[in-house]
């Protein structure tokens, strides 16, 4: 057999293995604290050589080889440099050069169809590294984790969440196959995503046949309701004092210096603005999860209203922005066991559950008062609860439209 030959039967084999497995990520985190300071500035360079090797690849227009070992580099003089790529293997070179191909063709995709895209830019800071083949270019392992080039043993946390996976759904640790993993840096840590193909697992629906409609806000973020009970979720993560002070030391800072000098005293203040903000963004995602879980866990069917969260940052820019509203969102549409969708336009707040009439009512008004039958109920309840019916009206007609179809299907074949 040849080389190509080879390469086409285990694909052959990976395609087979897959039809009977499904995909799972995980996040592990490195304990930066056991790491010596030469190991940590070896890890910053290979992401400093990451971002050298996808500005070369950009600025040669995509005819760089994977197998090239040094790159030009503009420095501060704006003067080119000859790098040399000590810790960037040729397989993170060329996965590398697939991501840069796969965002060419999305773009390529959008131009396609109407929309304005300019080129891809040059990058300041590349935060994450693709690893495309375990064993070879990163290996997992209970208490560490080895990238290639990398010599030293980066220990690890997090491995537990594979075991108890295989624990909750009967699975043996040795059938679990580690396909590909990202690796990514952020203010705090450097963390390793990986992707594990698990054998396929039957799903019993143990979540009673209710249903639930959310209604979302600026004022109550969330309206949940189950027709005969209601709760209102109100929370907001805003930005602490300490960021409000980090952001004025930079502002003084930049007057004082100039905004494109680059001190070490102000990339200190970068740094410390990035984790406080990292440490808001992991409270917001800490109670989207939560609400998230709760909602899958007591209610099959979620009925929510496909509002233009991304247009409410216009009117109320940090109302939304502190909540994250739109991450739940998304994560009931993605997660959910049953997620019901209600079109936009469908009048929640202005319909009356009695009498199916519209009033209009202003925002400032908390209270909902139909101008024909005089229905008074707080506004938001209201709403989630015509959110609900509307949602269970469009799974009854979806339901009616398959048993229809199913009917045609058996009068053809006999």
């Amino acid at each position: 057999m040849t080389k190509n030959q080879k390469i086409k039967h285990t694909l052959q084999q990976t395609k087979k293995r897959r039809k009977s497995q499904t995909l799972v990520s995980f996040e592990l985190k490195i304990s930066k604290n056991k790491l010596p300071k030469s190991i940590i500035k070896k890890l910053h360079q290979l992401f400093i050589e990451t971002k050298w090797f996808y500005n070369a690849f950009l600025a040669s227009s995509r005819t760089l080889s994977y197998k090239i070992k040094s790159v030009q580099v503009r420095n501060k003089n704006k003067e080119f440099e000859q790098k040399e790529l000590t810790l960037l293997s040729c397989q993170m070179k060329q996965s590398l050069i697939t991501k840069v191909k796969d965002s060419i063709y999305a773009l390529h995709v959008l131009k396609m169809k109407g929309n304005k895209v300019g080129r891809l830019k040059f990058k300041k800071e590349l935060n994450s590294i693709p690893l495309k083949q375990h064993g070879h270019t990163f290996s997992v392992f209970p208490t560490y984790i080895k990238i290639q080039n990398i010599k030293h043993k980066l220990p690890i946390r997090g491995f537990d969440q594979i075991e108890n996976y295989c624990e909750k759904h009967n699975i043996n640790l040795k059938d679990v196959e580690f396909t590909k993993a990202n690796f990514i840096r952020r203010a705090t840590n450097f963390y390793l995503h990986i992707t594990v193909a698990v054998p396929k697992v039957k799903k019993y629906k143990t979540t009673p046949k209710e249903a639930v409609g959310i209604d979302f806000g600026c004022q109550t973020q969330l309206t949940i309701s189950n027709g005969n009970e209601a709760v209102k979720i109100e929370y907001i993560v805003p930005p602490n004092k300490k960021i409000r002070n980090i952001h004025k030391r930079i502002s003084r800072s930049e007057k004082q210096n100039g905004r494109k000098t680059r001190t070490k005293n102000k990339f200190k203040k970068q740094l410390a603005l990035r984790k406080e903000y990292e440490h808001i963004s992991n409270q917001r995602k800490d109670i989207a999860n939560k609400v998230v879980h709760c909602l899958n866990s007591s209610y099959e069917y979620v009925c929510y209203q496909d509002d233009n969260i991304h247009g409410w940052g216009k009117n109320h820019g940090k109302k939304v922005s502190h909540t994250g509203i739109g991450r739940i969102k998304s994560d009931i549409k993605k997660k959910s066991l049953t997620p019901i969708e209600v079109d936009r336009f469908f009048p929640s707040t202005q319909l009356c559950p009695k009498c199916e009439s519209r009033t209009k009512h202003n925002v400032s008004q908390r209270m909902f008062k139909c101008s024909s039958c005089l229905y008074k109920e707080d506004r938001d309840i209201k709403s989630a609860k015509i959110i609900r019916h509307e949602g269970l009206r469009i799974r009854e007609i979806k339901g009616l439209e398959q048993t229809s179809m199913e009917n045609l299907t058996s009068l053809l074949i006999s």
